[in-house]
């Protein structure tokens, strides 16, 4: 079954993933020039295409299916991610993931390891002939050297995992996450002029300004209800650890497998936030509101 492409650009393809590229799969880009052929990511479902180079926004494991099985390709990521992508115990190290279940996850349904051959990303524009460039975009909060990509002369801005789901912003990985780095990064993505905006997850492409500015809002709005849930729930002290399961990040139910890290990862980061701004106090270890 051949994967379904759409058509961003003149020299732009979104190969689509299974289920809108819904996570653990996703919607890598192929851009095409005279001179050279890059794909932005991988995924799983997504077969890689033959091309002279691939370039990722980030080291997670549903942006590198497949790659730990071809040293043959030419790797590049940020260089604040560069060490989890290319030795395990790194990756792991980096995300503080330990749940059991995950780590079988990564076994089994993406047969992940390292990817020896990548090198740093010289974020600088990269030339595929006859006017094609591909610019790299930091974007740092999911993780530190998240990136975005902008696709000219076709006018697409890859946001990568600034998807603009309903669940919206993630920043759970203990080591490289940063609430500060990703409300920087949603403000300079809004400031992005596109004619075309496309998601590694979930939308896949939005084609006109407006409705992304939107949906850009909402997605950075959640931020801030994420952060009055956590005082709704400090009228009594309590950590990080205890306010996991109760709705800050996740919702009661199906959730992933490194849902208990990475929401106590995130709860932790409003927290601090919530304490520089005085709007908590800390005591024993536990904060409660102001």
């Amino acid at each position: 079954m051949s994967t379904e492409r759409i058509r961003l650009g003149d020299h732009t393809q979104m190969l689509c993933g299974d289920d809108n590229g819904k996570y653990p799969t996703g919607n890598p880009i192929l851009v095409e020039g005279p001179e050279g052929r890059l794909v932005i990511d991988s995924a799983l479902s997504v077969p890689i295409p033959d091309v002279d180079l691939v370039v990722l926004s980030h080291y997670h494991e549903d942006h590198t299916a497949g790659l730990p099985s071809r040293p043959d390709l030419k790797v590049q990521i940020h260089e604040a991610d560069l060490k989890p992508v290319s030795d395990v115990d790194a990756f792991f190290e980096t995300g503080g993931f330990d749940e059991p279940r995950f780590r079988k996850e990564l076994q089994e349904k993406y047969q992940h390891g390292p990817i020896p051959q990548a090198t740093a990303l010289a974020m600088k524009p990269i030339d595929l002939g006859g006017g094609v460039i591909v610019t790299p975009v930091h974007l740092p909060g999911h993780t530190a050297g998240h990136c975005g990509y902008l696709i000219e002369p076709d006018g697409v801005f890859f946001t990568a995992d600034v998807d603009l789901s309903s669940f919206g912003p993630f920043y759970g990985d203990v080591h490289s996450s940063s609430l500060i780095d990703f409300r920087e990064s949603l403000r300079r993505s809004a400031e992005i002029e596109a004619a075309v905006y496309s998601t590694y997850h979930h939308k896949r492409e939005v084609r006109d300004t407006a409705t992304y500015q939107r949906l850009l809002a909402a997605f950075t709005n959640v931020i801030d209800e994420r952060s009055e849930r956590v005082l709704d729930l400090l009228a009594s002290p309590q950590s990080a650890s205890e306010l996991v399961g109760k709705g800050v990040v996740y919702r009661p139910g199906n959730v992933p497998s490194y849902a208990v890290t990475s929401e106590r990862a995130m709860t932790q980061l409003h927290l601090d936030e919530l304490y520089e701004e005085g709007r908590v106090v800390l005591e024993n270890g536990r904060y409660r509101r102001a």
